[in-house]
């Protein structure tokens, strides 16, 4: 059945694209570099429940938190390329295929926004036919943001009945109930199934955006 005037919006971070899988290595790699002892169970306590900047410096006590962070911006995508959760390509072509429109919407720089984008799809016509990609520079500010939100709500129009945003955190979930759309959560990020629970979110969880995918086609 088609599905003509229905809109999925999609998270890239964790949810097409694995970046904690990215945060590990880096910061593995980078507490080598530095000469500390690193500890993955400890990284995997920290990360995504507090902020980076302290999530480095109690992993790395005394650390030159300025240096660290420059280094940890300037490693090379060559060097340390994403990963994709799914293959996206297909993802994205079974939901056109469907009578889906599709959008990206992400926290990222649109300079970043665009390198994990083709990361993530691959195929130039795929990207072409999304409705939108809205980064952190287009949309004017974080998805938490109010300005963020009301520009994302005048980019989507009054025109789809059904509006839906995929995402793998409670913040995800919160963007959502802001700008007044449905919400699918994923399980394939730091949030857990009791997280998105205790922040409200009834039902609708799947273990990965290809669990969703197979659910509604």
């Amino acid at each position: 059945m088609k599905n003509s005037h229905k809109l999925i919006v999609l998270d890239l971070d964790d949810t097409l694209i694995d970046c904690s899988k990215m945060a590990l290595i880096k910061t593995r790699y980078l507490a080598e570099k530095f000469g500390y002892k690193f500890d993955e169970d400890r990284f995997w306590e920290l990360f995504g429940k507090v902020s980076f900047e302290s999530c480095i410096t109690t992993l790395f006590p005394g650390i030159d938190l300025e240096r660290y962070k420059t280094e940890y911006e300037q490693l090379k995508y060559g060097e340390f390329p994403y990963q994709t959760l799914i293959d996206v390509d297909e993802l994205l072509d079974r939901l056109f295929q469907s009578g889906y429109d599709v959008g990206i919407v992400t926290n990222e720089s649109g300079e970043k926004c665009s390198q994990k984008l083709k990361t993530a799809v691959k195929r130039e016509e795929i990207r072409k036919r999304l409705k939108f990609v809205l980064d952190i520079d287009s949309l004017g500010g974080k998805k938490s943001d109010e300005l963020a939100i009301e520009r994302f709500r005048k980019i989507i129009g009054t025109d789809y009945e059904e509006v839906t945003f995929i995402g793998d955190s409670v913040s995800d979930y919160i963007f959502a109930t802001r700008a007044k759309i449905g919400f699918v959560g994923v399980l394939s990020g730091v949030d857990t199934k009791e997280n998105f629970m205790n922040a409200g979110v009834q039902g609708k969880l799947f273990a990965s955006i290809s669990e969703f995918a197979d659910s509604i086609m």
